[in-house]
């Protein structure tokens, strides 16, 4: 499967897990959380199979902390554009609170992100906002970047 075939498995997956969860059916539980662990070691074997070639341009790359802001919020420039950034949110648990947020805002896209590697926040966080990878930061910006054995916080933004 192709990354935007994970994705749908993964909303298909997330989608039984909520309706399922309101259910008293053990087995159908059972059933699924056995689909997705297998689902689970597969996309970790594809996520090895082709991670580099995403970073090294020799393959489609899917939105990624680094490039997601110009690939999904940057052509929505040109009208009133709204982004949330909520750090660690899952698929379901948006799921949970986007019929409240709905209340509020126009959802007119819901689309996932492929994260960098390490996705810890200081990194993931840091890639969204600037727009490179953080060896990149860190060879453009050497005094404002701060490594794991670095005193202080390691939010470069």
């Amino acid at each position: 499967m192709d990354f935007q075939e994970w994705d749908n498995m993964y909303r298909r997956i997330t989608r039984w897990e909520l309706k399922l969860e309101k259910s008293n059916d053990e087995g159908m539980k059972e059933i699924l959380s056995m689909q997705k662990k297998e689902a689970n070691d597969l996309f970790s074997r594809f996520i090895e199979d082709n991670y580099l070639e995403w970073l090294n341009g020799t393959e489609e790359a899917p939105a990624m902390s680094h490039t997601l802001l110009q690939k999904k919020v940057f052509p929505h420039l040109n009208k009133k554009t709204f982004l949330m950034v909520i750090d660690n949110l899952r698929y379901d648990q948006w799921k949970v609170l986007q019929p409240v947020l709905s209340e509020y805002f126009t959802i007119e896209e819901e689309d996932n992100y492929y994260g960098i590697l390490p996705t810890a926040t200081q990194y993931a966080r840091n890639a969204l906002f600037a727009g490179l990878m953080p060896t990149e930061i860190a060879r453009k910006y050497p005094k404002k970047w701060k490594n794991d054995d670095d005193e202080g916080r390691k939010e470069f933004i």
